[in-house]
Formats: C-alpha cells, sequence, structure tokens
C-alpha cells in the first residue's frame, strides 16, 4: 500500500493473472493485458481523504464502477469503466457516493507481494475476469458479502513507477495541414475546449474557449490547430493537458487521442512553469 501516495504513477498487477490494469484504446473501458512499458498500463494516485482515486496517465478520465452488466446468483457484475469526474465535489453527488473513489483493503494473510483488495464505495470490489476463460481480459467489480470470500482475482499489487528526469517528447508531425483544406473543416466534428493556464497551474473557468475540429484522434493534428490558433509554437512552448472534469487532476497528452467523440477539455500549460507536470518512465 506504499505505493499509493498522491502523485505517484503506479502499474497495478492484478495477483490472479499476472497481468496488468490497461485502460483501453476507446479511453472508456479497462482491461488487462501483460504489457507493462506503455503508457496505457500507468495510473495516477489522486488521494481524498481516505479514499483513492485512479485516473489514467494517457487519457486522464477516472477509473470507476459503471452499469451492472448482470446478476450471477447474489452477486451483481459491473463493468469497471474509465469516468469523467463531476462537475461537483467528488465526494458527493446530490448525496449519492461517488462510483470513482475506492478504498484499500489488505488482501487475507496469505496473499504475496503485498496486495490489496481495492473496494468501491458505491459497492463492490475490482476484480480481473477469465479465471477459466483465460481470452477473457475485461475487469469487473463485483459484489461480495466479504473481503474474505474473494479469491486472488480481486487482489491486486500496486507497483510504484519511477518518474523521467525531464519531460516526454512527442514526434514532430510529418508535415503541416494544407491550407486549403484546414483541419477544422474536414468530416465529422469533435468539440474541443481549451484554456491556457496560470504559471501556478490555476484555471480562470471564465476563459475556456471552443473550436471543432475533424474527428481525428491524431495529437499532431489537435496540436497543429491550437498552434494556428494561438499563433505559437505549441511543440515547444506549451504542454497540452487533458482534464476530466473540473475537479479533475492534469494529465499531460504524449499519445493520441482516444478512440471515442467525446469533447475535449485541453488546458495549456507553459513548459518549465511551476505547475509543470511529472511523466512516468514506464520503461523502467
Amino acid at each position: 500500500m506504499e505505493a499509493f501516495v498522491d502523485g505517484n504513477h503506479v502499474w497495478l498487477r492484478n495477483i490472479g493473472r499476472d497481468l496488468y490494469l490497461h485502460v483501453d484504446a476507446d479511453g472508456l473501458g479497462v482491461s488487462v493485458h501483460s504489457r507493462r512499458a506503455v503508457l496505457q498500463a500507468a495510473w495516477i494516485v489522486h488521494l481524498s481523504g481516505d479514499h483513492i482515486l485512479l485516473h489514467s496517465a494517457v487519457y486522464g478520465r477516472y477509473l470507476g464502477a459503471g452499469l451492472v452488466q448482470y446478476i450471477f446468483g447474489p452477486r451483481a457484475m459491473r463493468r469497471a469503466a474509465i469516468l469523467a469526474v463531476p462537475r461537483r465535489s467528488w465526494t458527493s453527488w446530490s448525496g449519492v457516493s461517488s462510483p470513482i473513489a475506492w478504498e484499500s483493503i489488505a488482501a487475507d494473510e496469505g496473499s504475496t507481494d503485498d496486495a490489496v483488495i481495492l473496494r468501491n464505495i458505491t459497492g463492490g470490489y475490482l476484480r480481473a475476469n477469465g479465471r477459466i476463460r483465460r481470452w477473457n481480459t475485461a475487469v469487473s467489480v463485483s459484489d461480495a458479502p466479504a473481503p474474505g470470500e474473494l479469491s486472488n482475482m480481486s487482489f491486486w499489487v500496486a507497483e510504484t513507477i519511477p518518474p523521467l528526469p525531464a519531460r516526454m517528447d512527442i514526434p514532430l508531425p510529418v508535415e503541416a495541414p494544407h491550407p486549403l483544406h484546414p483541419i477544422s473543416q474536414v468530416g465529422p466534428l469533435r468539440q474541443v475546449f481549451y484554456v491556457r493556464a496560470a504559471a501556478d497551474g490555476s484555471v480562470d473557468e471564465d476563459a475556456w474557449e471552443m473550436f471543432e475540429v475533424a474527428m481525428s484522434h491524431s495529437l499532431d493534428n489537435l496540436t497543429l490547430e491550437l498552434r494556428n490558433r494561438l499563433g505559437l509554437d505549441v511543440y515547444f512552448t506549451l504542454m497540452l493537458c487533458i482534464r476530466s472534469g473540473r475537479y479533475g487532476r492534469l494529465v499531460p497528452l504524449v499519445v493520441d487521442l482516444s478512440r471515442n467523440n467525446y469533447p475535449l477539455h485541453i488546458v495549456l500549460l507553459t513548459h518549465g512553469s511551476p505547475a509543470a507536470l511529472r511523466y512516468p518512465n514506464v520503461h523502467a
């Protein structure tokens, strides 16, 4: 449990499958895979009181309990999902506990590697599927009467990811968009909200601007569009960060966007500012 330190990057390894928790390419689901040296397997710890929040180091959205998938005997199985943070305080929204908040409970004494159980505060425990059907890499939130009745499919080990000594480089695009075919006017559109943060990372919530771009998952295309609009060399001057909900923490964008058409909320930080964020060294 020592890895659950506020701001830490961690891998979450499932004991039963010996696989790592990944965010899916659609940015909405999660699954377990053997790959560890990828950003999709990195999670950022966000502590609030006695609760743990885990947000993706690649897409910024938070790990939570989704809707009920099916009832199996006395237990309900919910899909583990990547959720945004409500615009109000995460701890309570109209009196309902947030599905993105987790409690860390020490696993049985017989478990190894300091394994923990992650209990969602709305009820249920994070578990990997596929004990028998090994092809099933899905992750669920399963109701259970007590932690002692859980198998090692619900046991997780948080492994600390060391930070990179410098910011992660983003490859430059091969070419700029054609001047007669600007990115913002080609194909189906996706909303992008953006704001430039102050040096300390604070955001003026009344300063957000919006534009629409073609439905592309290319980070290069988004960066070029922002560069054209701001008149700045975004690649070297600014750091693009994604924010999931008003109370979500910033995550630097360093890979292509998730494969969904949800609106993006981009906060622009100046490189070298006190608010500059850490990058995980997933190859360590």
